[in-house]
């Protein structure tokens, strides 16, 4: 895998990317093994910023996540989700 370069290894679920000056946060809803998760992920140190929350469903998974990437970097941010899917 290249650096800087983290997608989701699971079939079902969102993410999306939140930047700003010298940092770069990867979000992402997912279904962990039978349920909905969340987790964040700094692009600029390469580690997980949150282990897997578990969420309700979908909405409620990313909006944990986007709690977090707000928390973490304060301002107005457009986050736009997009699905994840696997690539051969």
């Amino acid at each position: 895998m290249k650096r800087g370069t983290v997608f989701p290894t699971f079939s079902t679920g969102f993410f999306a990317d939140v930047r700003i000056v010298g940092y770069h946060l990867r979000l992402f809803a997912h279904i962990d093994e039978t349920r909905w998760a969340s987790s964040v992920y700094s692009m600029h140190t390469n580690m997980w910023i949150t282990q897997v929350r578990v969420a309700k469903d979908a909405e409620h998974a990313k909006a944990d996540a986007e709690i977090v990437a707000r928390q973490l970097l304060p301002g107005k941010h457009q986050i736009a989700w997009r699905a994840a899917a696997l690539t051969a």
